[in-house]
């Protein structure tokens, strides 16, 4: 049987009756499923534009319908083009403005 003592009470740590030991916050439950996480809870379509930020405010990322480049003010309010993103995924980017002047890829989603 494993020593529950080594472990912090807050580390997300489960002893099952069988002795396993399993991380919760690993996402794993004390039953063996999966615990599922989503940080999205809101999106809004980007229309890029080179004077308006974001209509939300700053973003908790972006997904891109098509590939291309896409230049941006960053939270911290840097400016930067990044090329080549893939599309059909969430990139993990806080922004507060997506530029037109610069941008190629489409079908722009920011996401909350």
């Amino acid at each position: 049987m494993a020593n529950i003592n080594l472990y912090s009470p807050r580390g997300g740590r489960i002893v099952r009756d069988d002795g396993t030991i399993v991380n919760e916050a690993e996402g794993i439950r004390d039953d063996g499923s999966q615990v599922v996480y989503s940080s999205v809870n809101d999106a809004i379509t980007v229309t890029p534009s080179d004077s308006s930020n974001l209509s939300k405010g700053i973003s908790k990322g972006f997904y891109l319908g098509a590939s291309g480049n896409v230049k941006v003010d960053l939270a911290s309010g840097t400016t930067i083009t990044l090329n080549s993103l893939a599309a059909g995924v969430i990139h993990p980017i806080a922004v507060k403005k997506v530029h037109a002047t610069g941008t190629t890829a489409t079908g722009i989603v920011a996401v909350y």
